[in-house]
Order: structure tokens, then sequence, then C-alpha cells
């Protein structure tokens, strides 16, 4: 047969289940941090990288040794589309571009 707790005993029982559903329902209430900065919390990443290849061109334009470097070299670097390409030609020449 088992004893029947107390009142003292039910009330000490129930008194402390109380005090822990409070403890764990206040625990919930905790706010998110806050950023109080200028700064994003969530900004995207956006990365630019610039890269030149010398090449060399004469008045009619790059040789097929050079072509084949400059297509080699754009393989190498996976360039795809949404990437972008400029070419600085000083002598301007119609051949080059």
């Amino acid at each position: 047969m088992m004893k029947q707790p107390t009142k003292r005993t039910a009330r000490r029982i129930a008194s402390a289940a109380i005090a822990t559903s409070l403890g764990l329902a206040l625990a919930g209430c905790g706010g998110m941090a806050s950023n109080r900065s200028l700064y994003s919390m969530h900004q995207p990443v956006v990365e630019r990288t610039n890269y030149t290849l010398d090449v060399t061109t004469g008045p009619g334009g790059m040789s097929l040794p050079e072509q084949r470097r400059l297509a080699g070299w754009f393989e190498a670097m996976k360039v795809r589309y949404g990437d972008r390409i400029s070419i600085d030609d000083p002598m301007q020449s119609g051949a080059t571009r």
C-alpha cells in the first residue's frame, strides 16, 4: 500500500511544480539580440576580383598563339555569364576589337 502524501508534502510539490513552470515560461520570453549599429545583420556578400593578362598585339591584331593563350586563360578562369571583361588597347587598333 502506498502512503498518502501529507498536506505539507503535497503543498511543497505543488509549489515546486508551479515555480518550475513559471521559470520555464519566462525563459522563453527572452528577447532576441538587437543590432543597434548601422550595419545590416543579413547583408549579402558581394565579391569582386580584378585580374590582368597582358597579350601582345600588332597592327594586324592578335596572333594565333596569343589568341589560343587568351582562350586558355578564359577557360582557366571559368569566365561565365555575368563576368565583366575589359580590353585596354593603347594603340586603339581596329583589329583588336
